[in-house]
């Protein structure tokens, strides 16, 4: 027996905007209700990390700074030798760049290859759940490196190190570029 391909359409467009009705009145009671209180979820230690950018040729000493979790980091710092370092500067050394961010490596890991069905408690619909959770990590020129590479470069450079490890699932390897 087939579905009816008349209705299919408008009965997909009630259930639809019975979900967008929710979302309306999820967002609407975000805005009246109070904040909850308690206390936030443990996201583990920062480590202080420092690159030299790639936007801005600076000389051969000055370096940024960013943070990384330090699980992470620890993780996978091996990975990222020569262009991020746990190292502090001497302090004439370390810059501030107004709105400048590092690019990143972002690495998501454990994560459900099939993933789960779960029901949305805003809208109501149906999504596939994957878990996982996401590392990012900051990067910057290769410091051993004679001359000046592209960011392009130093990316697949760590993402060919990264890939070569064998974790099932595979790591998904993405670039969050740099913010000039």
């Amino acid at each position: 027996m087939t579905r009816d391909p008349r209705y299919s359409r408008i009965k997909e467009a009630a259930k639809l905007q019975q979900a967008l009705t929710n979302y309306h009145n999820y967002l609407t009671s975000q805005l009246t209700d109070t904040p909850p209180t308690g206390t936030p979820a443990n996201q583990g230690a920062y480590t202080p990390l420092y690159a030299k950018p790639f936007a801005y040729d600076l000389g051969s000493a000055p370096r940024v700074r960013e943070s990384a979790q330090q699980e992470g980091w620890t993780t996978y710092k091996s990975h990222f030798a020569n262009r991020t370092s746990e190292t502090a500067p001497a302090p004439a050394d370390l810059i501030r760049i107004r709105n400048y961010k590092l690019p990143r490596v972002s690495i998501y890991q454990d994560y459900q290859e099939t993933g789960t069905y779960r029901t949305s408690e805003i809208t109501g619909l149906t999504y596939i759940y994957y878990g996982g959770e996401t590392v990012t990590i900051p990067f910057g020129l290769d410091t051993s490196a004679a001359s000046a590479e592209k960011l392009a470069t130093a990316f697949n450079a760590i993402r060919d190190s990264l890939e070569a490890l064998s974790s099932s699932p595979p790591l998904k390897i993405y670039l969050i570029p740099e913010k000039t």
